[in-house]
């Protein structure tokens, strides 16, 4: 029809627009993307050390962990914000345990999302959050899968964790009552569960965000009542004006505490999971290692937190693996047949400090030079100049 009505020719009959009407929906669709066909989701996942410590906790505690991977759909223009809502709806599904990518800026290169989903949730019903309109194209979600663990190695997990709450001064009150009062129980319960808020970690960064416009606006601000004293010295209005400064600058400072402080964990969420890591590694090494946790009250970024876990653990396997001597040794060398690795969180000043050490052999300058010579770090010379302090840097 727009053809005739360009060419000013007849208009073709209806009888003509229902034949080629017909004559399409006869004919199949061309396929999207012929001959690059998109690659299957993942049926594996290949989640950190730490990352799937926390899963099988999750699962030891009853928690069902899922692995989720979606794929955006390709005519989706906006990746970022596609993976941003995404995000969204799986921290609305559940605790987000791992979650790949991580961010807005690598999202925008991906076609695949993997997550690691704790969520007391049906399965079919996060399935069906995650299908997104015209966002999401295919859902894989099937239940992680961890290692078997002994009962008596779980049971030592539970109590190793409460010991370090009752150490941190945070042990949970049991009530020797529940059974002959169920209602108290279920009361007490509610209270806890309603004095918990969750709060998606992007939310409070934007918060964050608007508290920095806000210092920027008084900043401004003040810089205006500057030259409003220079030209308006002796007006009244001058002093009206620098009283609500003062207020809103000290009202201001409070809000910023207060976020901060929203961010703020203790380092135990960290430190507790590290009983069972060096118990494996001793056990792999044939060694008897104990574990000494101080300063679990140490409050520290969750971001920053979560950002130590990896090198935090890999420092502790070092530590049992290559700190500490098999148990001859150290009953040659005259000490205890157990060695101990030491764990502690402390400030100073304005910065948190987290030691890892040991009271294993240490380090060996002369080994340490040998190592950066055959490594081509150092030439013969320049290792033989070296002081202890400056090879033990190394």
């Amino acid at each position: 029809m727009l053809t005739a009505y360009q060419h000013k020719t007849e208009l073709p009959t209806v009888e003509a627009l229902h034949a080629m009407i017909r004559k399409l929906l006869k004919e199949p669709a061309p396929a999207k993307n012929a001959g690059s066909a998109a690659p299957p989701l993942p049926a594996q996942f290949a989640w950190t050390e730490y990352e799937q410590l926390m899963i099988s906790e999750a699962v030891h505690r009853g928690e069902p962990v899922y692995n989720v991977a979606l794929r955006i759909d390709p005519n989706s223009l906006m990746r970022a914000a596609a993976f941003q809502l995404i995000r969204n709806v799986l921290h609305g599904s559940g605790t987000v345990i791992a979650l790949r990518p991580e961010d807005n800026v690598a999202a925008a290169t991906v076609e695949i999302i993997e997550a690691a989903l704790a969520s007391s949730q049906p399965e079919e019903r996060i399935r069906q959050r995650c299908r997104i309109p015209s966002i999401v194209s295919e859902v894989r979600l099937e239940r992680a899968a961890t290692a078997d663990t002994p009962e008596h190695e779980l049971l030592g997990d539970l109590l190793e964790a409460q010991a370090a709450r009752v150490v941190a001064g945070t042990a949970e009150t049991i009530e020797s009552g529940a059974a002959t009062n169920p209602n108290t129980s279920g009361s007490a319960a509610t209270t806890v569960a309603e004095s918990t808020l969750r709060v998606d970690a992007a939310r409070i960064d934007a918060v964050m965000n608007l508290v920095g416009e806000l210092i920027i606006g008084k900043s401004m601000l003040n810089r205006a009542l500057t030259e409003f004293d220079k030209k308006h010295a002796r007006d009244p209005l001058r002093a009206k004006l620098a009283d609500a400064m003062a207020f809103q600058a000290r009202i201001l400072d409070e809000l910023h505490k207060c976020v901060l402080k929203i961010r703020m964990v203790p380092v135990e969420q960290l430190f507790r999971r590290f009983p069972r890591v060096v118990r494996d590694v001793a056990k792999q090494c044939g060694k008897d290692v104990a574990l000494e946790l101080t300063g679990q009250n140490t409050d520290l970024d969750k971001g920053i937190l979560d950002a130590l876990a990896e090198p935090l653990m890999h420092l502790v396997r070092n530590a049992v693996d290559h700190g500490i001597e098999p148990a001859d040794v150290r009953l040659s060398a005259g000490k205890l047949a157990r060695g101990t690795v030491y764990l502690n969180a402390y400030h100073q000043g304005t910065q948190v400090v987290i030691e890892v050490r040991d009271d294993g052999r240490g380090m060996d300058p002369a080994l340490l030079r040998a190592q950066a010579v055959e490594k081509g770090l150092l030439k013969l010379a320049e290792a033989r100049r070296l002081t202890e302090q400056e090879t033990l840097s190394l």
